[in-house]
């Protein structure tokens, strides 16, 4: 992405927090607002198109939203869509290929889109055929990262940053040497198993690993070779 979009796209960002427009056909509320609101309803005001979005919890329960459509009908769409998460992730648990980010769906009556926020939350998001386009899917990735500030929730293991995992590559070896964890160090004291896991749809062969750290934990890590990025596998 070019450095002209990131920074459009930063501008719009910091316009979702100012929360002070409404989209034009923002239907009636029947909670009251939150600090998640402002949020969401700029989400739905820079976008045009988007006729919902739903912050909602890992059992499907909505926390908050913004929708031109009846409120029930946001509910719901936060609800189906955890349930579709949930059965994308039993299908992923089977590739070993851990948790699942963000979705974006085109759908023959409209698109469909869910971001993770953290381990257990989702921002969702339904828009006309057409609105939810690749910049749209960056734009809720970062709305989530905003929601999760918000919120003050703990960044997911998946997530890369100085939070998220960090691996030490051990270059003499070919193996894992230490990670970094959700802010805390461990030390790989053994690689117990190695595959290679083809993703073929994606045309991406990841490299797998099955260590034992000095904490007493088994994990596996995955590793991506282009640009040496790495994810954890959950079992």
């Amino acid at each position: 992405m070019s450095g002209e979009a990131d920074a459009f796209e930063g501008h719009l960002v910091e316009r979702l927090f100012e929360g002070r427009l409404r989209p034009p056909e923002e239907a009636p509320r029947d909670q009251a607002e939150s600090a998640f609101t402002p949020v969401l309803r700029g989400l739905l005001t820079q976008v045009p198109g988007l006729r919902a979005a739903a912050f909602v919890d890992g059992e499907g329960e909505c926390v908050d939203y913004c929708s031109t459509l009846p409120p029930d009908e946001a509910r719901i769409l936060g609800a189906q869509l955890e349930v579709t998460v949930r059965a994308v992730e039993r299908s992923l648990a089977a590739l070993r290929a851990g948790r699942l980010v963000s979705m974006r769906l085109a759908c023959e009556r409209g698109d469909l889109a869910a971001a993770r926020v953290d381990e257990e939350y989702l921002l969702v998001a339904l828009g006309r055929p057409g609105t939810i386009d690749e910049r749209t899917a960056r734009l809720l990735g970062r709305v989530a990262r905003g929601l999760r500030s918000v919120a003050g929730l703990q960044p997911p293991a998946w997530e890369e940053g100085a939070e998220g995992l960090r691996v030490v590559w051990d270059e003499a070896g070919g193996v894992p040497s230490a990670l970094r964890l959700a802010g805390r160090l461990e030390r790989v004291e053994a690689v117990l198993g190695r595959w290679r896991q083809p993703l073929l749809p994606l045309g991406v062969v990841l490299e797998g690993y099955l260590v034992r750290t000095d904490r007493g934990r088994e994990l596996s890590l995955l590793r991506d070779p282009r640009g040496d990025r790495w994810y954890l596998a959950r079992t």
